[in-house]
């Protein structure tokens, strides 16, 4: 089999599971997941970025350095996204408006 058709196959398939998993999304961002809804919305968008990467950009077949700088990106983009989630599982709240008194009275707040 010639290199163009193996593409051309590789291609295909890929598009049919792009499909499936746009068609997952939709049926699944109907069912009332609960706290699993974002962790599978998300997990199934990571699925379809990965295919896009390695077939459709080459990443597959790129040189070793260029896989490294997309694997370095990505624990970077994760690890931002896990220190917001950290941000929010691990902050004190407080009343709502607790740190405006005064402002508006034209008085200062009183330090901590």
């Amino acid at each position: 089999m010639t290199t163009v058709a193996m593409e051309t196959r590789a291609n295909a398939w890929t598009l049919v599971a792009l499909l499936g998993l746009a068609t997952a999304s939709l049926v699944l961002s109907r069912w009332n997941l609960g706290m699993a809804q974002v962790p599978t919305a998300l997990g199934i968008a990571a699925l379809k970025i990965m295919l896009v990467a390695m077939v459709f950009m080459g990443m597959a077949r790129a040189r070793a350095s260029l896989r490294l700088a997309l694997l370095i990106a990505v624990v970077l983009i994760l690890s931002l996204v896990g220190f917001v989630g950290l941000d929010e599982a691990t902050r004190q709240t407080s009343r709502p408006g607790a740190g405006l008194q005064g402002i508006h009275s034209g008085e200062r707040p009183s330090p901590p």
